[in-house]
């Protein structure tokens, strides 16, 4: 078999363009995902409950919230829903998952005040967009007189840089 100069360049340079094209995909495809780990903020918005309209807030209400991903499994905690912080403070602990951008967990938290013990149970369900993950919560409070009340909101969180300083609690 006789490969002529001209052939046998062509074929070397065919031979480095497609190593050099799967590298550049390879490198794009794992630049559009982005890790859920880390410090994320954004707003939450109360739309319905069970109580009628005049229950909630339904203000955009800012949202801290801080995550660690470990093999598609979330956990981390999150502000309260249904309040406005202005600091990562009165959070609740979340565990979930993530699969395909799909990003689910459940948070809760138990107190007692001077009136009743109360339960909150919240179920996240949303997508991870490179740096955002937007969703709906259902947010349940179990009050031990029996009353049940349920509110329903989005959440629009948005991922903080790695350098960015983690909020702290301030004196209101």
């Amino acid at each position: 078999m006789n490969i002529d100069k001209s052939e046998l360049d062509t074929l070397m340079k065919k031979s480095r363009i497609i190593p050099l094209l799967v590298a550049f995909a390879m490198t794009s495809s794992c630049s559009r995902r982005s890790s859920s780990t880390g410090m994320w903020t954004g707003t939450h918005h109360i739309d319905s409950s069970t109580d009628g309209p005049s229950s909630f807030n339904s203000n955009p209400c800012k949202t801290f919230c801080k995550i660690t991903e470990s093999k598609g499994q979330l956990s981390g905690s999150i502000t309260e829903f249904g309040t406005n912080e202005r600091a990562f403070r009165n959070t609740e602990e979340l565990h979930g998952t993530i699969s395909n951008q799909v990003v689910e967990w459940k948070s809760s938290k138990s107190w007692k005040n001077a009136q009743k013990a109360v339960q909150r149970d919240t179920v996240f369900h949303g997508t991870l967009n490179r740096d955002t993950i937007s969703g709906h919560f259902e947010q349940t409070y179990n009050y031990e007189d029996g009353k049940t009340v349920t509110y329903g909101g989005t959440v629009e969180l948005e991922k903080q840089p790695s350098t960015a300083l983690e909020p702290t609690a301030t004196a209101p």
